[in-house]
């Protein structure tokens, strides 16, 4: 369950369930693709994994009631669905037809069904994660496992190296972290 820590700003504990990786994996709210954190964002959790996704300017429907149409929000609240998008990307790239080999290759060197805990996917957006600021914050890129994978050759991406790099991250990650 991915959960928003906080909108009280950087004097306030992460509320709850966000501040327990038992429970939940917290998300902060975090502006310019994941360089800096918002505003708004509250102390690192000492026990919550702390990642940080875009949550600011999200384009939002205002209800009719509130004469509808669109604005643009902030918060962890707005960042928690964004978090939630990119850990389905991840179950769903482990999960496709393509990836079935792999799949079965990775679980006889680790429990591959540990991602589905949140301490198994914490450990996986853990390494796919940067630390920009080094103050416990993990910032969770939408580029995933291809943020830092260039391996173009002829002008021509390579989709079986990128999938080995993809699921050597998800391994390492399960294995080691």
């Amino acid at each position: 369950m991915f959960a928003a820590t906080s909108n009280e700003g950087a004097h306030e504990s992460v509320a709850w369930p966000a501040s327990e990786a038992t429970y939940a994996i917290g998300v902060h709210s975090c502006k310019d693709g994941g360089s800096a954190k918002s505003d708004t964002v509250a102390l690192p959790s000492e026990n919550g994994a702390n990642f940080m996704v875009v949550g600011e300017k999200i384009i939002s429907q205002r209800p009719t009631s509130q004469n509808g149409g669109f604005t643009l929000c902030t918060g962890s609240s707005f960042a928690a669905p964004v978090a939630t998008a990119i850990g389905a990307l991840v179950l769903a790239f482990m999960r496709q037809a393509v990836c079935k080999d792999e799949f079965e290759k990775a679980n006889d060197v680790v429990d591959v069904d540990d991602i589905h805990t949140n301490r198994g996917m914490i450990k996986v957006l853990k390494a796919i994660s940067t630390r920009p600021d080094n103050t416990g914050y993990y910032s969770l890129s939408t580029k995933m496992f291809w943020a830092k994978y260039y391996p173009v050759v002829g002008g021509v991406q390579n989709e079986e190296k990128a999938k080995e790099h993809a699921w050597r991250i998800i391994i390492d990650a399960l294995r080691y972290s």
